[in-house]
């Protein structure tokens, strides 16, 4: 009985974590029941760690199971955690500061309870001092005092802007998606832009001195979970049995919708990559791990700055789920990265990442 139990528990565990460990290869499309084992990859796979060290000292033989599992999913445990004790690199030469943020409509609807968000946002900004800075959940309007585009490059150095606004309401409010930065735009692109949610995906060209740099703006598609889902998550071991089901159920087909969409768009910005003659750097929200089918198709050709400059677990997302990294800023091999670094302030349910790198 002893041995079945062993074997039973180092089973399923090995089967979970497997079937989390082909996420980043499989197409939400083609099977998003992987996607979802994926979303609780660094989990299973910390569990299955432990309990081999268990099986080390009770049954050896049953590690035949799990460390060949370990050993598929390791190259996807490293791009969690950064063990890397690689320093910035010192700052000479010509430098370009790259910031991202999910500003959550700059605290709008009194998220936080903190009217002076935005001002501490904007403060932010300029402390941060970006060369360019890319904004997710932007928000503007016409009236003056909410009037983001021209408010922003009045106080930073980056002037230029490209916007990618698709909800308007009252003819004087838009939501979306907008880069800022002190250098010359060149071109303007759209890759995808999602009009009932506000996602997009933009491609602004700028000229450094005398070369071409590609900056990919993107906000990948939000799960859009209603108060009613974050009641349930919260409240879970107080619902009634129909109430779980009932819960559970449209959680589930929410996560399915919006693995499926960020699929696609995750392909259409892989493609614009694989066609760009510039050099890329794609900062944003990804609102995907990176044990992901997103993350894996947007970063199969570039690296991954934090993977570079960062340390540890570094997640991005305030939220009641721990160690979520949803935020990246990618960028071309030829663009070295020296220095990576998080905010710690809460102005938001993200924090600003920003990547510095050497031209």
């Amino acid at each position: 009985m002893k041995n079945f139990a062993l074997i039973s528990i180092t089973f399923l565990l090995s089967a979970i974590t497997l079937m989390a460990s082909l996420a980043p290869y499989v197409s939400p499309a083609t099977s998003w029941i992987i996607a979802l084992f994926g979303l609780f990859f660094l989990y299973f796979y910390l569990l299955l760690a432990a309990w081999s060290l268990v099986i080390v000292f009770i049954r050896k033989k049953l590690l035949w199971f799990t460390l060949p599992v370990l050993l598929l999913g390791l190259r996807i445990f490293l791009n969690f955690w950064n063990f890397s004790s690689d320093k910035p690199t010192t700052e000479s030469g010509n430098t370009l500061k790259v910031v991202t943020f999910n500003v959550r409509v700059f605290n709008l609807y009194n998220w936080i309870h903190n009217l002076e968000t935005r001002a501490d946002i904007l403060k932010q900004f300029q402390q941060q001092d970006p060369d360019v800075l890319c904004i997710q959940e932007f928000y503007t309007s016409v009236i003056k005092p909410f009037n983001n585009v021209k408010l922003i490059p009045s106080v930073i150095r980056a002037k230029n802007v490209h916007t990618l606004l698709p909800i308007k309401e009252r003819g004087q409010d838009e939501w979306g998606i907008a880069t800022f930065t002190s250098y010359p735009i060149i071109h303007k692109e759209t890759i995808f832009s999602e009009r009932e949610s506000a996602n997009g995906c933009i491609a602004t060209d700028i000229l450094v001195d005398k070369d071409t740099i590609r900056i990919y703006n993107v906000h990948l598609q939000s799960v859009r979970m209603m108060n009613k889902d974050y009641q349930f998550i919260n409240n879970i071991s107080k619902q009634q049995s129909t109430g779980q089901y009932r819960g559970a159920f449209r959680l589930t087909q929410l996560l399915k919708r919006a693995f499926v969409k960020r699929a696609r768009q995750a392909e259409a910005i892989a493609a614009s990559i694989n066609a760009c003659r510039y050099k890329v750097i794609v900062a944003g929200d990804f609102n995907d791990l990176p044990s992901s089918y997103a993350y894996h198709t947007i970063s199969n050709s570039l690296t991954d700055s934090f993977l570079e400059k960062g340390k540890g677990l570094s997640p991005t997302y305030i939220g009641p789920l721990p160690w979520l990294r949803i935020d990246y800023i990618l960028h071309s091999p030829s663009l070295q990265c020296i220095s990576y670094s998080k905010s710690g302030r809460k102005l938001s349910d993200h924090h600003s990442i920003q990547a510095i790198f050497k031209y």
